[in-house]
């Protein structure tokens, strides 16, 4: 049997101890030792294979998991043992990159993000109303800002900006050529933040819209 050293690699999640092999073995019976007691399938544990490694995930570690680790590798003829020691440095700087990972993932997972944009160009005969929703999500539930050419659009004169549970609607009435631009939606929360972005194309009653622009 040909087998690496033990190594940790951290997730989200936890630890994963890995070994990883030349080969797998199907006969290949692996047991997975903590401070010299085998580890049972726990609720914080889980082993694992394939092909070219073998491992076991540790869920939600703690300081109680520092200590001696050892992989029993039976393969049919002789055990072959392989072991870390994950205490001291080694333990609070996998800890530590457990931690941050950990906090990324909730980052991610929680910050606010848009669910459903804007299309890229939308074209609007002068005169009418423009109407433009968008989605987002995130916890806690994002802020959502409209802005034209950067610039904040506050819920005056002929702009009209509705909030509701996870959604906002900017309502821009009588459109005129002034009115054509960039428009954007920022949307923020302690997690971090995303825009999107269209463009408005006003045209005057007769000429064509824009080949590229969805017609409201």
């Amino acid at each position: 049997l040909s087998a690496g050293p033990l190594g940790i690699q951290c997730t989200a999640t936890g630890f994963k101890l890995y070994c990883s092999l030349k080969y797998y073995l199907s006969y290949t019976k692996t047991s997975w030792y903590f401070k010299e007691k085998r580890i049972d399938q726990e609720e914080r544990t889980k082993p694992g294979s394939s092909m070219q490694k073998v491992w076991i995930e540790i869920f939600n570690p703690t300081e109680n998991d520092k200590g001696k680790y050892t992989l029993e590798m039976f393969d049919g003829q002789e055990t072959h043992k392989r072991t870390l020691d994950l205490s001291g440095q080694a333990f609070a700087e996998a800890l530590l990159e457990y931690q941050r990972l950990k906090q990324v993932a909730i980052a991610e997972k929680n910050r606010a993000k848009v669910t459903k944009g804007l299309p890229d160009v939308v074209a609007i005969m002068e005169g009418k109303s423009l109407c433009l929703t968008c989605f987002a999500e995130g916890d806690p539930m994002p802020e959502m800002f409209w802005l034209k050419n950067d610039r904040e659009i506050s819920s005056t004169g002929q702009y009209h900006i509705a909030h509701d549970k996870n959604s906002s609607t900017i309502t821009i009435n009588s459109v005129t050529m002034e009115d054509s631009g960039n428009y954007s939606v920022f949307v923020r929360n302690t997690y971090g933040s995303q825009a999107v972005y269209v463009t408005v194309s006003v045209y005057k009653h007769g000429e064509k819209p824009r080949a590229d622009a969805i017609q409201m």
